[in-house]
């Protein structure tokens, strides 16, 4: 008997197969999170996993950036699942960190900035900061992270930020972080580092444009409030 359910589930998923090479606008939202569920739960019959992961997240960007903890609590996925989720955001970030990368690409929007680190911030249960680093035309020559906190905070010093930019030898930096509540407004706490930040900054004469957070969906922008 479990040989022919696994015979159904396999002959099915190959027949998904196949019509994504012929035709993918013809597949269902299911049938193409079933195909890519198959490949996290090879041994799984996906179709009602992915059912069920539209039923309960509505869609696909919902699923991609939910926490670990809302993922785990599915039933029939688990952390398997929620591994796939995390190599997907990672392949995501780099690709869309090999867009800034190129040498015509110039940084000069908050915007720029949230679709860079959305993926990679928006679904976290902590808080963790992050910074970009630019040259002279504002061209990315590197993003990483500084620290990784608790939910409602995540220390970072300024030593550490200064030797990133000496390391790298930036020219200027946008600090970016998240507010897993998903509200991205500053705390006092965000406005009073920020304040901090700046002031060394021009003491030093280091170009520090921007602070942004990341809520869910959104964004806060220093500098679009007159920072």
């Amino acid at each position: 008997m479990a040989e022919k359910i696994k015979a159904h589930y396999l002959g099915h998923r190959k027949r998904l197969k196949q019509k994504l090479i012929e035709n993918p606008l013809s597949l269902n939202d299911y049938e193409v999170l079933e195909l890519l569920t198959g490949y996290a739960l090879p041994r799984r019959d996906t179709k009602p996993i992915a059912k069920n992961l539209l039923q309960q997240f509505g869609n696909f960007k919902n699923i991609l950036l939910a926490s670990k903890q809302e993922i785990v609590s599915i039933p029939s996925v688990g952390e398997g699942f929620y591994t796939f989720l995390l190599a997907l955001r990672e392949f995501l970030f780099r690709a869309e960190k090999q867009k800034f990368s190129q040498k015509e690409f110039i940084i000069q929007q908050p915007k720029q900035v949230f679709d860079l680190l959305k993926n990679k911030l928006m679904p976290l249960e902590k808080e963790e900061f992050w910074i970009i680093l630019l040259n002279n035309k504002h061209n990315l020559i590197g993003v990483e992270k500084l620290s990784q906190g608790t939910v409602d905070s995540a220390p970072v010093y300024v030593r550490e930020i200064l030797t990133k930019i000496l390391f790298k030898k930036a020219k200027a930096f946008i600090l970016a972080h998240n507010h897993p509540s998903g509200d991205p407004n500053p705390s006092w706490e965000d406005k009073n580092f920020t304040q901090k930040i700046k002031a060394v900054c021009s003491n030093l004469e280091l170009n520090f444009l921007d602070h942004i957070i990341i809520g869910k969906d959104t964004f806060y922008s220093f500098k679009e409030h007159g920072f």
